[in-house]
Order: C-alpha cells, then structure tokens, then sequence
C-alpha cells in the first residue's frame, strides 16, 4: 500500500512481509517486492522491452534491465527449486 514504511526488523511479527516500501533501521527507505509480485513485474516488462525494441528500436533503461535480471536470475529461480 502506498505511504506505509515496513521497517526492519518486523517486531514481534513472522509473517509474510508484503510488497512496498520498506525501510533497514536508520538507512533510506527502499522499495521491496514480493518474489510472486516481482514475476509479474518481470513479465510486464519484458512485454515493455519488446514493444520498445519492435516500434521504438530502443531497449529498456539500465536499471529496469538490472531489475529484470535480478528477478530472473535470483527471484523466479530460486522459487521453482521452493518445496
């Protein structure tokens, strides 16, 4: 939900934590998503990638490519070897 800061660590909480913002003690507030959320992100922006790349001839800014990669290589990779 937009406008809520998750901090860390979660007091007297074991739960799931959900996609938003969320903050490690006193570092910069980041934004963290969900391993099931970031797959659909990974897939809304490949479809991104490809129009831009089919009608523009461009590709997707750097970070955008890094979080893909992240997503690919470390999120829905590790969650297909989840029991």
């Amino acid at each position: 939900m937009p406008g809520k800061i998750t901090t860390i660590p979660v007091e007297g909480d074991s739960g799931s934590v959900p996609t938003g913002a969320m903050q490690f003690l006193n570092d910069w507030p980041g934004l963290f998503l969900r391993g099931d959320d970031a797959i659909c992100l990974l897939g809304e922006l490949q479809w991104v990638q490809e129009q831009l790349r089919e009608h523009c001839g461009r590709s997707l800014p750097y970070l955008a490519e890094t979080v893909m990669k992240i997503i690919e290589n470390d999120v829905r990779s590790k969650a297909s070897g989840r029991e």
